[in-house]
């Protein structure tokens, strides 16, 4: 069984990886890079602290926690326990793997960081917020980075799936402490999600798609001049 899921994960990602060419291997290389969503996340930290900076403190404490226990159990635990190589190290399909910019990762692959990480702070927001645009956003994000992962040859189909599990299990575990902890706060029942305006919410979204639509934008001028 474990042989024919293995074998089922490595089929997966030849065939989705082998949808490429220079235009997306500039957007997914962009696209995976954390440095590359620092305008999303300044707008959402201001627009935290805008609605309420006492909350903001907790969401920014709540976000960094998430992130944290997501990369520790993804990293720190779960890929020492089962060394599955990355797909592009692989002595068996790694000269099969399309590759960007000849980086072939490091460390193992089971299961991803990535995907941990940013489902791990999608479920958090989208827990916190209850807000539609908001939630399918954050979704959009964390998925189209995690896809990013198997589009650069870094993780198999599995790895990021396993990896999503994770983060939707830290985010809900932190948001839960973080009911807990603003309930205590305030010392009084309430439903302890963060109250947003339809405004913030969609200055908040426009954001996340603008961020996406600059990398895209950059990376078609690369491609242009390249």
């Amino acid at each position: 069984m474990i042989e024919y899921l293995d074998s089922l994960d490595k089929s997966l990602l030849l065939f989705l990886n082998g949808f490429h060419n220079p235009f997306f291997d500039n957007v997914m290389w962009s696209v995976s890079k954390t440095a590359t969503w620092i305008l999303m996340g300044a707008i959402l930290l201001y627009l935290m602290f805008r609605e309420n900076w006492r909350r903001g403190v907790l969401v920014v404490l709540g976000i960094a926690l998430t992130i944290t226990l997501a990369d520790q159990i993804s990293s720190g635990i779960i890929k020492g326990i089962f060394e599955r190589l990355r797909p592009a190290r692989s002595p068996e399909i790694g000269h099969l793997v399309h590759i960007v910019n000849n980086y072939r990762g490091g460390g193992f692959s089971f299961v991803s960081s990535h995907a941990a990480n940013t489902m791990g702070v999608a479920m958090f927001i989208a827990l916190l917020y209850r807000n539609r645009m908001i939630t399918l956003s954050m979704i959009f994000w964390a998925a189209l980075v995690s896809y990013s992962r198997i589009y650069l040859g870094m993780h198999y189909p599995g790895d990021v799936l396993g990896g999503i599990c994770v983060g939707l299990a830290s985010g809900a575990f932190v948001y839960w402490l973080y009911k807990c902890a603003e309930n205590r706060w305030r010392n009084v029942k309430n439903d302890a999600f963060a109250e947003i305006s339809e405004k913030n919410a969609k200055i908040m979204t426009c954001g996340i798609w603008g961020n996406l639509l600059i990398t895209v934008g950059v990376s078609a001028f690369l491609c242009f001049v390249a």
